[in-house]
């Protein structure tokens, strides 16, 4: 069988996916911003905003209610969709590992991870950062009333603890994966993730 040796000018027009995990505060948001400012051909979804659409639920509230099952397989299935129509040919989803809920002072962990995921990505990163950092990052939203309400340094650093423990769970099934601390400027994340995307442009 006789391989296709793909140019560079080939290469770059393969489409690939990327996954961003992080907690809430942590500057996702804000990297990838930054990245599409490098990257203008580069589309940026939350997966909060997936599955919105997806379940036809307006407010983070109703999604919590309801199953993470039903959750995980519309994920899944809107990454698919989004990948098949976008002429993007980078795609990047920013969204989450574990969900902490607290009601009544009970703590819940919806585990968000399934493995049907590593399909639909050519790669994953992990953003973590210092537990003032998210913390004061979650104080100065002041039109996301929940994240206000988990921004102390106490629920910053069990919220990072949950996740770290659970990307240490499931990250060797991945093939192509970075840890990014986001404790410098944003510009330097967002060239850590951008060498990463050139790294997979290459290797796909």
């Amino acid at each position: 069988m006789q391989h296709h040796a793909y140019s560079e000018k080939e290469r770059a027009m393969k489409k690939i996916t990327i996954c961003v995990f992080g907690v809430n505060g942590v500057g996702k948001s804000v990297l990838l911003e930054a990245v599409q400012d490098i990257h203008p051909d580069a589309i940026v979804v939350r997966g909060s905003t997936l599955l919105k659409e997806a379940l036809s639920v307006a407010s983070y509230e109703a999604l919590e209610s309801m199953s993470s099952c039903v959750k995980k397989k519309a994920i899944i299935d809107s990454i698919i969709a989004l990948t098949e129509d976008t002429k993007s040919p980078i795609t990047i989803v920013d969204t989450h590992l574990v969900v902490p809920i607290r009601k009544s002072h009970e703590l819940t962990v919806e585990d968000m991870w399934d493995d049907g995921l590593l399909g639909c990505f050519q790669g994953f990163i992990y953003i973590q950062a210092h537990p003032s950092m998210v913390s004061e990052r979650r104080q100065i939203n002041g039109d996301r009333v929940l994240r206000a309400l988990n921004s102390s340094s106490e629920v910053c650093s069990e919220d990072l603890r949950l996740n770290a423990c659970r990307w240490d769970e499931i990250c060797p099934k991945m093939q192509n994966k970075k840890v990014i601390v986001n404790d410098q400027s944003v510009f330097i994340g967002a060239m850590k993730i951008s060498h990463f995307i050139r790294e997979l442009q290459v290797s796909f």
